[in-house]
């Protein structure tokens, strides 16, 4: 069953892109049929945008084992659709001539050929398109933190434990080190993860970590270079005016400055009990 997030990427965004080049249309064609040029634009957008949906789809399961960036994933899915769909959009665009004369846009198409020239200005005319589908995603990914094409299963389980249902970087950890995730920390181009049974290393940015991650378990940052599960802090430890905190696998985790406030104040609303449990060393 569709959710709202997805009824709005599916079926929102091609209605109100139809209604924007209606009205758009409608400024210069006074004497056309509203319904009829709405009619028309909105099956250009189900077809453009559900072919450019199924070619992402494709393109991300078929690289999936090589866990391609999100923008690579997004900018083959447009430009594969763009290309395999190429014909039958034209031959729409000369139906939609024949039936608005009076659209320039429509009337000025050129034959389709075959050349080098001519696909890039295809290309040029449908950067605008490549705009639209990459922003929408990125807000859908950074925003509304639902991220459309991850790597690992999506499926209900627990927040805290590792092994089904969390991003794809994790399922790289070795099988003795999965199990409640503590903490991670970033090294260079590599994330250290910390489980309740050990830690490991494996190759990931640190960002990227961060994003994947908080979908599904809830989490704080304390230090450019680490991330923290607020359930396994046991205590906040203070020494002159630096913090630390001190997590069940008694493992120390630096807190920078910029970041002591906002830790507090999660803590003190949170988890009231670590404050009662700081030490002083």
């Amino acid at each position: 069953m569709f959710n709202i997030s997805g009824v709005c990427f599916y079926f929102g965004v091609p209605i109100v892109v139809a209604y924007l080049m209606t009205h758009n249309f409608m400024m210069v064609a006074e004497n056309a049929s509203t319904i009829a040029v709405y009619l028309y634009y909105l099956g250009w957008m189900v077809f453009s945008w559900g072919a450019t949906i199924l070619m992402t789809n494709i393109m991300y399961f078929t690289l999936y084992k090589w866990e391609p960036k999100l923008l690579y994933i997004l900018f083959l899915g447009q430009l594969t659709a763009l290309i395999i769909f190429l014909w039958p959009a034209r031959l729409y665009l000369y139906w939609g001539a024949e039936l608005f004369p009076e659209n320039q846009v429509l009337n000025s198409l050129e034959p389709l050929a075959f050349t080098y020239e001519t696909f890039l200005r295809i290309v040029q005319r449908n950067i605008p398109n490549f705009v639209l589908w990459i922003c929408l995603n990125l807000f859908y990914r950074i925003v509304l933190t639902i991220p459309r094409y991850q790597y690992g299963d999506i499926q209900e389980t627990s927040k805290q434990s590792i092994p089904y249902g969390l991003p794809r970087f994790l399922h790289k950890l070795p099988e003795d080190i999965k199990g409640e995730l503590l903490a991670m920390k970033a090294e260079d181009h590599y994330v250290r993860i910390y489980t309740e049974n050990g830690n490991a290393l494996i190759h990931c940015r640190f960002t990227d970590a961060i994003i994947d991650i908080e979908p599904y378990t809830e989490g704080i940052r304390v230090h450019r270079s680490y991330w923290v599960n607020p359930k396994s802090i046991v205590r906040l430890k203070s020494a002159n005016k630096s913090k630390k905190l001190i997590l069940k696998n008694d493992l120390t985790i630096p807190i920078s400055r910029s970041y002591q406030n906002e830790v507090q104040k999660y803590i003190a609303e949170n988890a009231p009990f670590i404050l009662a449990g700081t030490s002083s060393a």
